[in-house]
């Protein structure tokens, strides 16, 4: 099946600009093994047992979405009772875990900033803005070699690949819009980072050990990718696997929650912003 003019551009440009960033970190070891010897190991009190407390309270939260939508109005289709139950699947699927890691807090000498969450370290905002100059090219780059290969063997390839951005690109009302940025660029990132690398891929280090930081990255990533099956295409999971392998170098090499949620952010407002001024 021959190529169109997008996707050409995507291998011309795209492409080469994530082959470029790719290089740039492996100049730099970050692709490297030993790239995790020497990283900050903060203790937080979580054990396998909490590991799977948190997996129980998560499938607990998605069955809550549907249990408050039966509650509106389901005959109603509109981008905004779209984006609010979006906003509100995204609380219910969340905060019980987040409650459980407050909870767990509260009952220990342990603090926030023991999960990464440390208002005092402003070089891993630094660290968070480089994340994403270089780690955005690389996920394009994926994304667009995926859409190469589903245009070779012949499946459609949808333009927009994931359902909030399909309920942005098809409203232009402000309460819509505003609840659909709050959802996307504070909301996601906070909670999935909280919950994926605060929580998540510190207890998977009691679990299995601290010295496997790849397996603890790699299993975190798996769940980070399954969580987005039902909202996005299958085109995209390579991409959202690599992205939360990166977040979660990041956060083994920082020890800092900050820098996840500001690569994540960027991540969701780039592809927002392609959505509203070039689709």
């Amino acid at each position: 099946m021959p190529l169109d003019k997008q996707t050409l551009i995507q291998l011309a440009i795209i492409v080469p600009a994530g082959l470029l960033a790719a290089g740039v970190l492996w100049q730099r070891g970050c692709l490297k093994k030993q790239s995790l010897d020497n990283r900050p190991i903060h203790l937080t009190g979580l054990i396998g047992l909490d590991l799977v407390i948190g997996l129980l309270l998560l499938i607990f939260g998605m069955g809550l979405i549907p249990v408050v939508g039966s509650f509106l109005n389901s005959d109603d289709k509109s981008p905004l009772l779209q984006a609010s139950m979006m906003l509100i699947g995204q609380i219910c699927m969340f905060c019980p875990i987040m409650l459980y890691v407050f909870l767990k807090i509260r009952a220990s000498s342990h603090s926030i900033s023991d999960f990464g969450l440390s208002l005092h370290e402003p070089t891993h905002w630094k660290t968070g803005v480089w994340a994403a100059v270089l780690g955005i090219p690389i996920l394009f780059a994926i994304g667009s070699l995926m859409s190469v290969l589903s245009s070779l063997l012949g499946i459609p390839t949808p333009e927009i690949a994931h359902e909030m951005l399909v309920t942005i690109s098809q409203t232009r009302d402000i309460k819509t819009m505003v609840i659909l940025l709050v959802s996307a660029i504070i909301a996601a990132p906070l909670f999935e980072e909280i919950v994926f690398r605060g929580f998540m891929h510190q207890a998977m280090r009691d679990l299995i050990s601290v010295k496997t930081p790849w397996i603890n990255i790699c299993i975190c990533s798996v769940i980070f990718t399954g969580i987005h099956i039902n909202v996005a295409q299958w085109q995209t999971m390579p991409a959202l696997f690599v992205l939360g392998g990166m977040l979660g170098w990041i956060y083994e090499k920082t020890g800092s929650l900050w820098p996840c949620i500001i690569l994540h952010a960027c991540f969701n407002t780039l592809n927002i912003g392609i959505v509203l001024l070039i689709l």
